[in-house]
């Protein structure tokens, strides 16, 4: 199981090389669409120790919103690029 830094550390540099809305789209699913890896982590929260579970879970859900803040501010990104051409 990837943990979660390293979660967030490979989605921030697969961000840094998406171009365009698809290539965006597609990173957007495989994070966090419905057996994106985030989902996978949440899933997986029922097999770690009860005493960890509940910091796991916020630390995913954190992980969670940066993503998606993060998708938001390259779409505006690309949108505002491509409107410019």
């Amino acid at each position: 199981m990837t943990s979660s830094k390293e979660l967030l550390h490979q989605f921030t540099e697969q961000l840094h090389k998406v171009s365009s809305l698809e290539s965006l789209s597609l990173l957007e699913t495989e994070y966090l669409g419905r057996n994106g890896h985030i989902n996978e982590a949440l899933k997986n929260i029922r097999n770690v120790e009860a005493t960890v579970r509940k910091e796991m879970g916020q630390e995913i859900n954190q992980i969670k919103k940066s993503v998606t803040t993060d998708l938001l501010s390259k779409k505006l990104e690309l949108m505002k690029e491509d409107g410019s051409k």
